[in-house]
């Protein structure tokens, strides 16, 4: 055995994946990464000390919608872009984990558990975030039901993130540029057919995209990685990065 995927609840993650690398077994860890920053930290060192590849498991990078997304960026039909914005919600008290109002095994809730997918999503598609900052609801208990967040990013861009586990499925990623802008539904599921739409002043058009199986394509990447014949797509230094902007969100709002 080369590799682990680390799956286990998101307060395990550290302990099983530094027990991989001490093991000289390669790591994929699901996201969140770990419940915080230091965690991660951690987590890189000792992968880094056993000469280990670590890649977070960040499978919205590897979404036919959000890479349809991201090229009618880079064809520049919107212009400059000036803003992005990412909602995820689903009903929390039908997921089949138990745990997930436990804050020792969850570091927290729904920003957690799903914001995460927003926050890299939009990190992904617009670069580094400058400033963040969060509201949180409820906001004086340890797991949040809702969460809401307003970003900046290096480019100047602006964003917000609404994630929950009070309202029924959905998901929504839309991009805003100087002549127009583009969304997409339901882009955080697999094995589906979306529609990626683009209004411009000169455009308005539809992309049937089927987003087929990222689950697929991450765990190929990663493979090609640990062969060498690729650098790892989402080293931990993403993973960390995106639990040190939920760490600052949290410690904005005090908790019991």
């Amino acid at each position: 055995m080369e590799a682990v995927y680390i799956t286990s609840a998101n307060g395990d993650h550290e302990m099983h994946a530094i027990a991989s690398a001490r093991a000289g077994r390669h790591v994929l860890i699901e996201k969140p990464m770990a419940t915080n920053a230091a965690a991660c930290r951690r987590i890189i060192e000792e992968c880094a000390r056993a000469n280990v590849k670590l890649m977070v498991a960040h499978t919205l990078r590897f979404s036919p919608a959000a890479l349809r997304m991201k090229e009618v960026m880079d064809s520049g039909r919107l212009g400059r872009i000036s803003a992005g914005r990412a909602m995820f919600t689903y009903d929390g008290t039908k997921s089949p984990r138990t745990w997930l109002d436990d804050h020792v095994v969850t570091g927290g809730g729904a920003l957690m558990d799903i914001g995460v997918h927003c926050l890299d999503t939009l990190r992904f598609l617009l670069g580094d975030v400058t400033h963040c900052s969060g509201l949180l609801q409820p906001p004086d208990e340890l797991i949040e039901r809702t969460a809401t967040v307003n970003l900046r990013f290096t480019s100047g861009a602006i964003g917000s993130i609404l994630c929950s586990y009070e309202s029924p499925y959905r998901s929504r990623l839309e991009i805003w540029g100087e002549r127009g802008w583009a969304w997409v539904d339901s882009f955080t599921l697999p094995w589906n057919r979306v529609t990626v739409h683009l209004e411009t002043d000169n455009e308005s058009s539809e992309i049937e995209v089927d987003t087929g199986n990222p689950y697929g394509a991450l765990i190929e990447s990663f493979s090609r990685a640990i062969r060498g014949l690729e650098p790892i797509a989402i080293p931990g230094e993403e993973g960390l990065k995106n639990q040190a902007l939920i760490d600052e969100v949290y410690s904005q709002v005090p908790k019991q």
